[in-house]
């Protein structure tokens, strides 16, 4: 089975089984807004607005911003992850505790890898010594600095419940710079496990753009 027909079946599968699914109670778990009378859940991730629409089949579209262009995204790498957002969460309040990604459900080392070398490394081949520019990359995307054991810390919110916490340490003679990517206890309610990686990675991949504008 072919790594494109995988995907395929995979959005397929999500898209069955929102079919399933009460819209309005989606929003509900989310903190998403439904629209009754186009059966359309709107929410945001990393930023961007997205559109779901229940009809003879699931249709996704998204935008930088509410005013449009919208563009089709159902086959999409971050269209999968919205639609598994709307297909997990189940409304659990946030814990307010951070924890390690080793330490969600089901985090398996082949996903663990697949998280260090997806995220973790590319964090810190553009940020490992650069604080500062991971700092202004990290505002440019709405985050918000916390107080945490590292020299630069900021909350990003991927969705509405689903905050991330990224932690930098610029090194020294002795140690090497050191990134750390964490999240709410409750991040298995809201996205599988291997999603969480995905969704770390597109994290990443803002704050890399962002750095370069």
């Amino acid at each position: 089975m072919s790594e494109t027909f995988k995907y395929q079946l995979s959005v397929q599968m999500a898209q069955t089984a929102l079919l399933a699914m009460d819209p309005a109670q989606i929003a509900s778990r989310t903190g998403y807004s439904y629209d009754p009378e186009t059966r359309t859940v709107t929410g945001s991730m990393l930023g961007a607005i997205f559109k779901v629409r229940w009809a003879e089949q699931i249709t996704l579209t998204r935008s930088m911003d509410d005013s449009g262009p919208w563009q089709d995204v159902i086959a999409t790498e971050e269209g999968l992850v919205f639609l598994h957002h709307l297909e997990t969460a189940d409304g659990s309040a946030l814990s307010g505790e951070w924890t390690a990604f080793r330490n969600l459900p089901e985090a398996r080392d082949g996903y663990a890898r697949s998280f260090e070398g997806r995220a973790v490394g590319p964090l810190l081949s553009r940020f490992g010594g650069d604080a500062a520019g991971f700092e202004r990359a990290a505002e440019a995307i709405g985050g918000t600095r916390l107080e945490m054991s590292a020299d630069v810390a900021f909350r990003i919110e991927a969705f509405p419940r689903f905050p991330m916490a990224i932690l930098m340490w610029e090194g020294d003679d002795e140690f090497p710079p050191r990134g750390k990517i964490m999240f709410d206890k409750t991040a298995g309610h809201y996205l599988p496990t291997e999603d969480v990686a995905v969704i770390s990675s597109l994290l990443v991949s803002r704050l890399r753009h962002f750095a370069q504008n």
